[in-house]
């Protein structure tokens, strides 16, 4: 078992026993994303236990490295917190930047419209004042 960063829109498993409560990406856990689907689905969901956890008494094995894993965890908060702001960002701009763009063509094209006008009536002013 790798100790993998788990991403906000990972799939994964929470290990609901009361000595673990680490999460489990789907593909270190060797689960398809069909079984992942429906287990989801159905009500063990809520209660699902890591099998290794599930056969200890004592500590389980998936917090063997736990102190490590909080260490790593609290050294990468200031790095964490950037990719999450940034993360956040892209993703508020990938849904309103298509919406300013268009925005911007519309009152670019306008402009280009009223220029186009100005230019013909100082045309005309100029062959008035001309004659």
């Amino acid at each position: 078992m790798q100790n993998i960063k788990i991403g906000r829109y990972d799939d994964h498993l929470l290990c609901m026993n009361e000595n673990c409560g680490n999460s489990y990406h789907i593909k270190c856990l060797n689960m398809s994303i069909e079984e992942y689907a429906k287990l989801r689905e159905s009500p063990s969901f809520k209660s699902w236990v890591f099998e290794e956890c599930e056969n200890e008494v004592s500590q389980p094995k998936c917090l063997e490295n736990s102190a490590q894993s909080v260490k790593l965890s609290l050294e990468n908060i200031p790095t964490d917190i950037v990719r999450i702001i940034e993360t956040g960002i892209k993703a508020a701009l990938g849904k309103i930047l298509p919406e300013i763009i268009d925005q911007f063509e519309t009152e670019m094209n306008e402009l280009k419209a009223q220029n186009n006008i100005l230019r013909g009536e100082i045309n005309k002013l100029t062959s008035v004042k001309a004659s």
